[in-house]
């Protein structure tokens, strides 16, 4: 295991462990066989590059750059840019994605960090492991429930969540008229739009919803505050 990823506390031996430790030969179990992310690597890569998705990496960082000195994990990392940030500032830091290529991707982008193939309700990491953790545009395509129960397991007490989620207010007609609004197009206007139009049948919170899931599953202190015209929570708690 390499030392960020034993800094993280990724179980040694595990799938998870060798994903990060040996630059991901494989998803861990089979779990890109068939993944639909896979052919979506490079839109997602050149949506990273757009102004309104720097607004919300900003906003999803903010709460952890507070943090206690520790390790942070960024999970559905895409193309790197939570991770990146993190290291910029000094800190260790873990990305997990569904996606093998969006893993390499990230890597190209961040090569101090470590990356491994894994899904939000089974990170392959110790309990207690990080004093920070970053999930933007994820908790949606989960089980919500289980995520947060991995997000608690994961986090030291006193550790930071911070979450960017689809509320229910998060239609493909709210997100039209945020992006007409903003004047946005191409790559920009297609990713928003697609968000909101593919995740009709995702699990989309109202604030109080969020608020008691996150008290739920040991969180405490959660802010919650509207973006994107409302179709966009973004979320801060502290692990009990």
């Amino acid at each position: 295991m390499n030392d960020t990823a034993a800094a993280a506390g990724a179980p040694s031996g595990s799938a998870g462990a060798a994903a990060s430790a040996s630059g991901m030969p494989g998803a861990p179990g089979g779990a890109n066989r068939g993944n639909p992310f896979e052919s979506l690597v490079d839109f997602f890569d050149a949506a990273r590059r757009t102004a309104l998705h720097d607004r919300l990496v900003s906003a999803c960082y903010a709460p952890i750059a507070p943090a206690p000195p520790g390790p942070h994990l960024d999970v559905g990392c895409g193309a790197g840019v939570l991770v990146a940030r993190s290291i910029a500032a000094g800190r260790t830091a873990v990305g997990t994605d569904l996606s093998l290529g969006m893993c390499r991707r990230a890597r190209l982008l961040e090569p101090r960090a470590s990356f491994a193939v894994a899904a939000f309700e089974h990170l392959p990491f110790a309990t207690g492991a990080f004093v920070g953790l970053t999930a933007m545009l994820v908790l949606h395509l989960a089980d919500g429930k289980r995520a947060m129960a991995e997000a608690a397991r994961v986090l030291r007490p006193g550790g930071v969540v911070s979450l960017v989620t689809q509320s229910t207010a998060w239609t493909e007609a709210t997100a039209r008229a945020l992006v007409d609004q903003l004047g946005v197009e191409g790559t920009e206007r297609e990713f928003y739009i697609g968000s909101a139009r593919s995740g009709e049948a995702n699990r989309r919170y109202a604030p109080e919803e969020l608020t008691a899931e996150l008290a739920l599953h040991g969180f405490r202190d959660a802010v919650i505050r509207p973006e994107c015209a409302g179709g966009l929570l973004i979320a801060r708690a502290t692990r009990r």
